[in-house]
């Protein structure tokens, strides 16, 4: 069997470094103890980079997560060499062939809200910190970055590019008995993208619009066939929201029957109807037994920072969602990193509600006036956090060197705006509340009202990334606070910048940026890169999608909480799987 990064002269991938210098790899590495720091990523919660759906609550906010002594907030994983243990597509054996010895109670105390148990009715990446206990998919990114087939033994690409044929692993079985094959894998995929709205949103159904169809070869092999031969971004969705597993018994009805094949099966009794308490029990029957470390993990939903953390301290809660502004724990430890890019979007940029807002020079005066280190410092994070432009590290994919964007003047962003012509006008921005998100709001409010602009900040209701998202979508607000935090730079740009982008509201693109995008997609890593740095350019210099910061964010942790490693790329996010309470 072939393994990706093996067909000479078809591009695998958009980009080799696909989670902001991951890349996708045939084989999962060893679980690792988790005590481990692990290396950071972009993106950042909560909602993501991609999408709609679970909200943070408090002081939440869609990211992804790192242990600490972590990186500075703008580093990326560097490649991820492919070892020569990792080229058989097997996952690591201990989980699979280890002995099934559930111990204790997790007791977790979170930040974020879920809406919905049904993945598809959720693109929010935040939320996987509650789906992956019972959800699983065909391929699964680990904590460094990288990609590996998981419910999939491994796959292969054919020459063309055109297919994706996937070989599953045997004898794994829904939590309802129901078994994992390649008719539940086509079932699944189906569902996603024919599925009606209120089961599957558009954002989730998008991430495999390039899937024409799916054919089951025999009961354990799955092929799928391409609109594009455009592999690599395929094998990334399945990584996430569009790629979990539902047993077919449950399709259409997820949200009250949240069937997986994951290490932990979801306890409606014991669960409240809200979703503010989640309650998940062993599951004995799990296809890697050694991988259930727990017999029970209950889940809370806490807001208030400082009552989080004093539960933490009292020890009502083993692992908490981390508060930054209140300095670290004192007892435990601290699992921080950076996350989620936390930027506005001009969703009015051709001035359709507001005209002056399709002038770039009022927008980037706009920008001119956003003082990130300001942000920054009043959030109690570090100055690395600061972003102007989807990568932080200069030797990250697609970074831009000589990128020219304003910087913080406020004189010289009061001068700017007159000298476009300016007269003043009002708009609205939605937010959500008791988040970094209202920080930042707030703080460009407050500098824009110097220019004569008027920028009423809302709290969205619910405080939800899924109505954070949802009235993104419907371009309620003509600027709007949202996060990025999709896996690469350029699956960013085919959400957000192409006229079918699924996070594009208004269909409209620069000039020039439709066509790069779609080059880089059919390109190889190497080709590629020069087209997704220019398609960033455009976007950023034009003042249409301002990033302001990356939002640190992470965990409190006891000691006697073993396994826990943050996954680059999303937020607030570790795989359960290998999890424990060894105290």
């Amino acid at each position: 069997m072939k393994v990706p990064g093996e067909n000479d002269g078809v591009s695998l991938g958009f980009e080799k470094r696909l989670a902001h210098g991951a890349e996708i790899r045939p084989a999962a590495d060893e679980p690792s103890d988790a005590n481990v720091d692990e290396p950071a990523d972009d993106s950042a919660d909560e909602p993501a980079d991609d999408e709609p759906a679970s909200e943070p609550a408090a002081d939440d906010e869609p990211a992804d997560d790192e242990p600490a002594d972590e990186p500075a907030a703008d580093d990326e994983p560097a490649d991820a060499g492919l070892a020569d243990d990792q080229a058989s597509g097997e996952p690591a054996e201990d989980g699979m062939d280890g002995e099934y010895n559930p111990v204790g109670t997790l007791r977790i105390g979170n930040r974020i809200a879920v809406n919905t148990l049904n993945p598809f009715d959720d693109q929010t990446p935040a939320t996987f910190s509650f789906y992956a206990w019972t959800y699983e998919g065909l391929v699964r990114q680990e904590p460094d970055g990288s990609f590996v087939p998981w419910l999939a033994e491994g796959w292969e690409v054919s020459d063309d590019g055109m297919t994706i044929t996937f070989t599953l692993h045997d004898g794994v079985t829904f939590h309802d008995g129901a078994p994992f094959d390649a008719d539940a894998v086509k079932a699944n995929i189906d569902f996603v993208k024919t599925g009606p709205a209120d089961q599957v949103i558009p954002p989730v159904a998008g991430q495999l619009a390039n899937v024409a169809d799916v054919e089951v070869v025999d009961d354990l092999t799955v092929a799928f066939n391409l609109v594009n031969p455009s592999p690599t971004p395929v094998i990334t969705w399945l990584a996430r929201n569009s790629g979990f597993m539902v047993s077919p018994n449950a399709l259409g009805n997820a949200a009250a029957e949240p069937i997986g094949t994951g290490p932990y099966v979801f306890n409606a009794e014991d669960s409240s109807a809200d979703l503010s308490q989640l309650v998940f029990d062993a599951n004995p029957d799990y296809w890697r037994p050694g991988d259930v470390g727990l017999e029970r993990v209950e889940m809370t939903v806490v807001n208030d920072n400082p009552t989080r953390r004093q539960a933490f301290e009292a020890g009502q809660y083993d692992v908490v969602t981390d508060n930054l502004s209140l300095g670290p724990p004192s007892v435990g430890r601290e699992i921080i990193g950076p996350g989620t890019i936390i930027s506005f979007t001009v969703v009015d940029w051709q001035g359709d509600v507001i005209p002056e807002l399709a002038n770039k020079d009022v927008r980037c005066a706009m920008v001119a006036a956003m003082n990130r280190d300001g942000i920054v410092a009043q959030i109690g994070q570090s100055p690395e956090s600061v972003r102007n432009q989807y990568q932080g590290d200069p030797n990250s994919y697609a970074y831009i060197d000589d990128l020219d964007v304003p910087a913080f003047d406020i004189d010289a962003a009061v001068a700017d705006y007159e000298a476009a012509g300016g007269a003043g006008f009002e708009f609205s921005n939605g937010y959500l509340p008791n988040t970094q998100f209202e920080i930042a709001s707030v703080a460009w409010g407050g500098a824009l009202n110097e220019l004569g602009i008027t920028m009423t900040n809302e709290p969205l209701d619910p405080p939800s990334g899924g109505e954070m998202f949802g009235s993104f979508l419907e371009a309620r607000y003509p600027i709007q606070t949202i996060p990025i935090n999709e896996p690469s730079p350029l699956l960013t740009l085919a959400q957000r910048a192409l006229p079918t982008g699924t996070l594009n509201p208004s269909g409209a693109v620069p000039d020039g940026v439709q066509e790069l995008v779609e080059s880089a997609l059919a390109a190889s890593p190497e080709d590629a890169e020069a087209d997704v740095e220019e398609a960033w350019r455009i976007m950023l210099e034009e003042c249409i999608w301002i990033p302001s910061f990356v939002l640190e964010d992470g965990w409190e942790v006891y000691d006697y909480v073993t396994g826990i490693e943050r996954v680059a790329g999303i937020p607030l996010h570790y795989w359960p799987q290998g999890v424990r309470m060894d105290g």
